[in-house]
């Protein structure tokens, strides 16, 4: 390597040049055209040591058909001008040539002036733009995406990754596999299931898998794994992939109840109207034949019990009407404030159990079937009620809400209602059954339960365009959250949730 210092090179314009390379190759020319620095990167392209090109002229590398226009860009190279980038034909040591992307530039120096040449190989810049492009995908992938070598030691992981798992740049940074599988493993409901997995598949490296994963915090992610290999199918290691997917299961899990729903009510839809009419023939007939008997006669009181049946069975076929598809909600502006006030007054009156209120002041009215929501309230006020035999409170919340939207609710205005009991609670094995039809966890009859007023409750609300969800914890009692959507205010603005 020639010492820059003892000859006298101008040291303004090696600073220059430096800053301005950017591409493999970089040359610092005479105003001759004569090679007088060339960077490393010139004998990992072409072959060169710098020391056998030193004091040569640049033409004698470049092809013979592309030496006429390298002269023109050198001759109107000026301080204010740089030529565009120029395709030409650098020679190599073995005699072949290289496609490469040529730049020229001025290089003032307070000694003399120099032209610097940058030099990029065609094929580098081809493969690092499809690089840049591989690593634009790989950023703005919705999946989070982890690579192990041979040696399933981690090589790769994007940012998608990290925020999928909540691990901070900090410890990603520290390039730690135990530290990450830990963090990994500690969010994971079944985390042996998962290292049984991983190992299996790193002693299979030829097979493909593909998992759920449930999270301790609701969460569900799908796995999906992928041996990776060259062009020469030899073996590279391992790619995984990560996807959130529990909106998906959500709206899965709501779509299949709307089927359990529709199927009801298309059951409820073909029998319960027949069905009425045949009730109202037995019990026309059981008054008749009432009226007909001695008060004291036996058959009085078989009657009487008779009816007390049929009237059961009509109750009944209005709840499986309610489930009807034909049972559309007449929707109405009302006041949610007064449709609790009633219905609440009704249903705790006799007992230990009463409400507390935390509404907004301009709570927006709603939209709905104010005879189906009270439906609504009375049931769940009932639950509550029942929850708590002892006595307490059902504390009722009620704001305006704007909200975003998701798989349950459009865009729009709201007005979100919680009805919360310190009772008895739900069993997590049943929270996800509890709104199927004829699930119940009370003793079937109709003195106690038919399985349909949580079945009814959601379809009244669904059909009213809202949402309802539900968190409860044994022994601590039970939360329902209802959306539904607002009406315009009276007169005044509805305060913002």
């Amino acid at each position: 390597m020639m010492d820059l210092q003892s000859a006298s090179l101008p040291l303004e314009a090696l600073e220059k040049a430096s800053v301005a390379i950017s591409f493999d190759v970089s040359y610092l020319l005479d105003t001759d055209g004569m090679i007088i620095h060339a960077n490393p990167a010139s004998e990992n392209l072409l072959g060169f040591p710098e020391n056998e090109i030193l004091n040569t002229p640049i033409f004698s590398f470049i092809h013979p058909d592309d030496v006429h226009g390298v002269e023109r860009d050198m001759q109107n190279l000026t301080a204010s001008f740089t030529p565009p980038v120029r395709a030409i034909r650098m020679q190599h040591q073995d005699s072949s040539y290289y496609d490469v992307d040529l730049s020229v530039f001025h290089v003032p120096s307070k000694q003399e002036e120099y032209l610097g040449m940058l030099l990029r190989n065609r094929g580098y810049s081809s493969e690092h733009s499809n690089n840049a492009i591989l690593q634009s995908q790989l950023e703005t992938s919705r999946d989070g995406i982890l690579v192990v070598n041979p040696d399933n030691k981690i090589i790769l992981t994007n940012d998608r990754f990290h925020r999928m798992w909540s691990i901070s740049s900090r410890i990603a940074a520290l390039h730690d596999d135990e530290i990450q599988i830990r963090k990994i493993l500690d969010q994971l409901v079944d985390p042996d299931a998962f290292i049984s997995r991983v190992q299996y598949l790193y002693d299979h490296p030829e097979e493909t898998s593909l998992e759920l994963l449930p999270l301790t915090n609701g969460r569900v992610f799908e796995r999906y794994s992928s041996p990776l290999y060259d062009a020469d199918a030899k073996y590279l290691g391992r790619i995984w992939y990560f996807r959130d997917i529990t909106e998906t299961k959500s709206m899965e899990a709501e779509m299949l109840k709307l089927k359990k729903f529709e199927s009801v009510g298309v059951l409820a839809g073909g029998i319960a109207h027949d069905f009425n009419n045949i009730l109202t023939a037995v019990l026309g007939n059981i008054q008749l034949s009432t009226l007909l008997l001695d008060s004291d006669d036996q058959a009085v009181a078989l009657l009487q019990q008779a009816q007390k049946a049929g009237m059961q069975a009509q109750a009944l076929t209005s709840k499986l009407l309610t489930l009807s598809k034909k049972n559309t909600p007449l929707i109405q502006e009302a006041k949610l404030e007064s449709i609790f006030e009633e219905n609440c007054k009704c249903k705790l009156k006799n007992s230990d159990v009463s409400c507390r209120f935390s509404m907004v002041e301009k709570l927006c009215p709603v939209k709905c079937d104010s005879t189906q929501i009270s439906q609504v309230i009375q049931h769940l006020i009932s639950n509550a009620r029942q929850a708590m035999p002892d006595g307490g409170y059902i504390d009722i919340a009620a704001d305006n809400i704007n909200h975003p939207g998701n798989s349950k609710l459009t865009p729009g205005q709201y007005v979100f209602f919680s009805i919360r009991d310190y009772g008895c609670g739900i069993a997590a094995k049943n929270l996800d059954r509890i709104f199927d039809p004829y699930f119940t966890t009370k003793i079937l009859g109709a003195d106690q339960g038919t399985g349909l007023g949580l079945a009814i409750v959601h379809s009244i609300i669904h059909k009213h365009g809202g949402s309802i969800e539900v968190e409860s914890m044994e022994g601590e009692g039970t939360e329902f959250r209802i959306f539904l959507p607002a009406g315009k205010p009276d007169g005044e603005t509805c305060d913002n949730g």
